[in-house]
């Protein structure tokens, strides 16, 4: 079931209703057709992104499902659930293809390679493994060490693992407050990211692989530069425990989830928060952007998942499609008077206080048409 909600501020929202209890991760598909959320209540379902009409819902797990995430190529996702087991479903038929067990306690978190072949799973029990996508066989263990090398058995729960987007090295997150970055192919711990004041809860890789971002319970998130393990950014302004972080698409913004019941997106580069999702009646546990950069959705304690669309956003982008269309008309040449343009688009222009912006210059010799000056 689903409920779409009026535009507040221009911000257009529908809220998924069907779990019983907290939802934990909600997650586009590849394509941004399908969003996977999985809950406290034991279940993980496949939902329409654009009606919000739930499709299917994946039984089998014996506890809470911790995290879900879709294949590259969206045929499968892997859920991951404190009764100590990951699993492998076919997103079509929403049958369990595969379990994946060997884990000693809770398995926080589940995700595919870049390339579908292998699956990362982190969890409580300090580990993180690497398994065969097709055969369901562990492949090797990282293992938590401290100084000296020496092993880490209790006390340090990794509750996230990512790879990199070229699938050369995995990022974890650690109640010891740092993040890891490891070498696939050796296994060894190339950086330690150290700086947050309490658990690092997640972290994730940005698109070109050069940056990470982590989310704390000290209330920040921080962007590292993954070549070095050096901290970039400081991402503070909310007010509770910041429990996921992620890159867009593109690398340009950063999306937050937070305790104190909101979602931010932030510029990546300046750490300047540009949007603030307030409307979730309970903790906000993950948020996450569509591929095409369009939406985000929420997943939170209040057992809702939330889509929310900008719509000024796609609004001016129309009234801007629509200028440009209108001034390069052949019957607008160099010495048409602004006049001739059309009122409506000229309205959109300035219902947007975008009328700064759009130019209308003669160009003699160069060019015929209208041009809109960025």
């Amino acid at each position: 079931m689903a409920a779409a909600e009026a535009p507040v501020d221009g911000i257009k929202c529908i809220t998924l209703t069907g779990h019983t209890e907290t939802v934990c991760s909600a997650l586009f598909s590849p394509d941004g057709s399908q969003i996977v959320t999985i809950s406290q209540d034991h279940t993980a379902r496949i939902w329409n992104a654009r009606t919000g009409n739930c499709e299917r819902v994946l039984i089998g797990h014996g506890d809470w499902v911790t995290s879900a995430a879709f294949s590259p190529d969206g045929t499968r996702i892997v859920t991951a659930s404190a009764d100590r087991t990951a699993r492998i479903w076919n997103t079509r038929t929403g049958a369990c293809e595969r379990i994946l067990a060997g884990h000693g306690h809770f398995v926080y978190s589940a995700t595919f390679s870049p390339d579908g072949t292998r699956i990362i799973t982190a969890s409580d029990d300090n580990t993180a493994r690497v398994w065969n996508a097709s055969t369901g066989i562990c492949e090797f263990t990282l293992r938590m060490t401290g100084p000296g090398g020496a092993i880490i058995t209790n006390g340090f729960s990794i509750y996230s693992a990512l790879f990199s987007p070229d699938g050369t090295r995995i990022v974890t997150a650690s109640a010891d407050r740092t993040a890891r970055i490891w070498n696939v192919g050796t296994g060894y711990c190339e950086h330690v990211l150290t700086g947050h004041e309490d658990w690092v809860t997640s972290a994730a890789f940005s698109p070109d692989g050069l940056r990470i971002v982590t989310a704390s319970i000290d209330h920040t998130a921080r962007v590292w530069n993954s070549l070095t393990g050096g901290c970039e950014r400081i991402l503070a302004g909310h007010g509770g425990p910041v429990y996921s972080a992620a890159f867009s698409s593109d690398g340009n913004r950063i999306v937050t989830a937070s305790f104190d019941g909101t979602a931010r997106l932030w510029n990546s580069s300046t750490a300047v928060c540009e949007h603030r999702l307030a409307g979730h009646l309970g903790q906000v546990y993950s948020a996450a952007c569509c591929p095409d950069g369009t939406r985000i959705v929420t997943a939170s304690a209040d057992s809702t998942a939330r889509i929310w669309t900008d719509t000024r956003a796609r609004e001016q982008t129309r009234a801007l499609a629509l200028a440009l269309a209108c001034a390069q008309h052949p019957r607008l040449g160099a010495d048409s008077p602004a006049s001739l343009l059309d009122p409506y688009v000229m309205r959109e222009i300035a219902s947007f206080g975008l009328a700064d912006s759009f130019v209308a210059r003669r160009q003699a010799r160069e060019s015929k048409y209208w041009c809109l000056l960025q």
